[in-house]
């Protein structure tokens, strides 16, 4: 979760077309086991195209540090692949944002997206699937190309992740590009105790003397059993 996170955070930062970067923790949420989250400089009431690439990139930014960092994938980018899909969707479907398709809705409100629209044919339907998955492709080699590069970048950000589960903007972007965190947070692990003092053993007759003296009564000693 810490190198999944990671990943959205670096490309967050790192994109010109992005919002500023508000908050990353790995502490679990609802179905989340961690979030990256992001708040516009200003009310927004629409998106640009090359926002909306940039977006994509971040999306597959948690996939991807899986993959450099761990040899492997988790399958933590469900929610991830889901809206990346549905972004890109639109872009080809409702926004006219495809130069291959054009200026053309692929909708029809009653019977959903294709298959199965009258309005065009089933070849024209694979041309709108493979445009789509072009889109989600090239976000995804734009994430692993930056985030190969920024490997070093996804370790720092991960290690602190795991030591203090949440950090700010502020802390991400320093992590990024000085390397470590001006004003870090509070640790939320208890204090290490200090070392305790080693207790010295005592004998039987300096146990056995300590007693005379405490109230000047002699107190013979235990006899052992026959």
């Amino acid at each position: 979760t810490a190198y999944h996170e990671a990943g959205h955070s670096v490309l967050q930062v790192t994109l010109e077309n992005t919002d500023p970067i508000h908050k990353v923790t790995i502490i679990p949420r609802g179905p989340a086991l961690g979030s990256m989250m992001y708040l516009p400089e200003r009310d927004k009431f629409s998106q640009h195209r090359n926002e909306m690439l940039d977006n994509l990139v971040v999306l597959m930014g948690g996939r991807v540090a899986e993959e450099i960092m761990l040899d492997d994938i988790a399958n933590g980018a469900m929610g991830d692949i889901r809206m990346a899909t549905n972004i890109a969707r639109s872009m080809v479907c409702e926004w006219g944002m495809s130069p291959e398709l054009g200026m053309v809705e692929y909708k029809d409100a009653a019977d959903g997206y294709m298959p199965g629209n009258a309005q065009y044919s089933e070849a024209f339907a694979q041309k709108i699937d493979q445009e789509i998955k072009r889109f989600t492709d090239e976000a995804y080699r734009k994430a692993t190309d930056i985030l190969t590069a920024k490997k070093d970048k996804l370790e720092l950000i991960a290690e602190a992740l795991m030591e203090y589960e949440t950090l700010d903007g502020q802390h991400i972007i320093d992590l990024i590009e000085h390397g470590e965190m001006k004003d870090p947070p509070p640790s939320p692990k208890p204090p290490a105790l200090p070392p305790s003092e080693p207790v010295e053993k005592k004998s039987a007759v300096e146990d056995e003397s300590e007693e005379d003296e405490g109230d000047g009564t002699i107190v013979d000693p235990i006899p052992s059993p026959a």
